[in-house]
């Protein structure tokens, strides 16, 4: 029985995010335990993010020329090889750096294979079903934001790390194979960029950055909203709901885990067709309702607001504000696979994660070393109005303006130049 590329697709990447997920977590509690150092604990987390900037902007060359479904089915071989090498080979109990040292090299090889994935999905799904493939992805990523650390910890209190790794290696493997199967609808057509050195190929998506008006404002938009949306979900709100407001870890998980429910509850309604000219329309103007939301987060919660409350509350609140961020997200994702030339899709998806990829972690630092009990609410004041300054400035620019327009009067459509 041949199974369908969405299947494949869920099943390979639900199975390889999980196992780095939990096995990061995993090492990251161990070094924790053993060193009883929060800082090494946090440095662990934070190698994490440092190889997919240089991933995404070195490899999008090459994720062009190469075959992207031998990329993907490779990534995780190789994972799964290196992970079982490590293990059989290295003793991190005397060399802790080693531990570090392998999640670099496994978040590099990872960040390969997602940039890998979303370059791909033009040749794996039909121009109508882009939507809802990337509303997918969306969709298992945020299920394994859930489920991996809740695996890590699990694994981690009943078997020894050893085992984590040899179960993460296994996991790895069937990954891959099981991507084998993927079915490859479209094939992109060698092209004479195909033949230019490295440097001139990423000169020409510079160049190609440079001449597009709408791909160089939804860069800086991204940017510029990423460097505070994301903060706020990552520090923010576990700072908010768990340090001033004092709700458990247990509901802590329950506030969080709405996220990922409304992130597939987005992904479902983003994915209609009949949805995704008006999503564009007022891609945006949705950021004012989410910059509503996070305003609330500054509410005085009273000392008769107990925790239940207090849980069901942003639970609700996040769970809209999910849905409102994969809405907005997915239609241009989607519109920009169908416009921008394929062999070019990596490199272009390149650049733009590398500079997500620095904008949140700074957030995420500036935001960290100056939150405190004192301040909290007027950093969310802050950030709400930041974020509908952008809204209504981004609204009104004419790159966005035109290819909205564009967008509007035909199906298929060219990137504003």
């Amino acid at each position: 029985m041949m199974l369908s590329n969405r299947v494949i697709v869920s099943v390979g990447l639900l199975s390889s995010q999980t196992a780095t997920g939990s096995l990061s977590f995993a090492i990251s509690l161990y070094l924790l335990d053993i060193t009883k150092s929060v800082s090494l604990f946090s440095l662990a987390v934070a190698l994490s993010f440092v190889p997919s900037v240089v991933i995404s902007l070195l490899s999008g060359v090459w994720v062009d020329r190469w075959a992207k479904k031998r990329v993907i089915c490779l990534s995780d071989l190789f994972t799964g090889l290196f992970t079982i090498g490590f293990v059989l080979t290295v003793d991190w109990s005397t060399t802790l750096n080693a531990l570090l040292f392998y999640i670099v090299i496994i978040a590099a090889i990872q960040s390969l294979l997602n940039l890998s994935f979303n370059a791909a999905l033009p040749e794996l799904f039909a121009e109508q079903e882009l939507p809802a493939a990337n509303g997918l992805i969306q969709s298992v990523t945020a299920v394994t934001r859930i489920v991996a650390p809740i695996t890590g910890a699990l694994l981690y209190g009943y078997v020894d790390l050893f085992t984590i790794f040899c179960l993460s290696g296994a996991t790895y493997f069937a990954s891959s194979a099981i991507q084998t199967q993927l079915q490859i609808k479209k094939q992109v057509n060698k092209t004479p960029a195909d033949e230019i050195s490295y440097f001139s190929a990423q000169k020409e998506v510079f160049s190609y950055i440079k001449e597009h008006r709408s791909i160089r404002f939804f860069l800086l938009y991204e940017v510029l909203l990423n460097s505070i949306y994301l903060p706020f979900i990552l520090v923010m709100m576990p700072f908010v709901t768990y340090q001033v407001w004092g709700v458990s870890p247990f509901q802590l998980s329950l506030i969080e885990a709405s996220i990922a429910i409304g992130t597939i509850l987005g992904a479902v309604i983003a994915s209609r067709t009949w949805m995704q000219k008006r999503l564009i329309r007022y891609f945006c103007l949705l950021l004012i309702p989410q910059s509503m939301i996070l305003m609330v987060w500054g509410y005085p919660f009273g000392e008769e607001n107990n925790t239940i409350n207090i849980t069901a509350v942003f639970s609700g609140l996040l769970l809209i504000l999910a849905i409102l961020n994969t809405i907005q997200n997915i239609p241009v994702l989607s519109q920009f696979q169908r416009t921008v030339p394929q062999h070019m899709l990596g490199r272009l998806f390149g650049i733009f994660f590398a500079f997500l990829n620095l904008a949140v972690p700074a957030g995420v630092w500036i935001l960290g070393s100056m939150l405190s009990r004192e301040n909290w609410q007027q950093f969310i004041m802050f950030g709400s109005v930041f974020m509908i300054g952008i809204s209504l400035l981004g609204n009104k620019n004419k790159s966005f303006r035109s290819f909205v327009n564009e967008n509007l009067s035909n199906t298929t459509v060219k990137v504003t130049v």
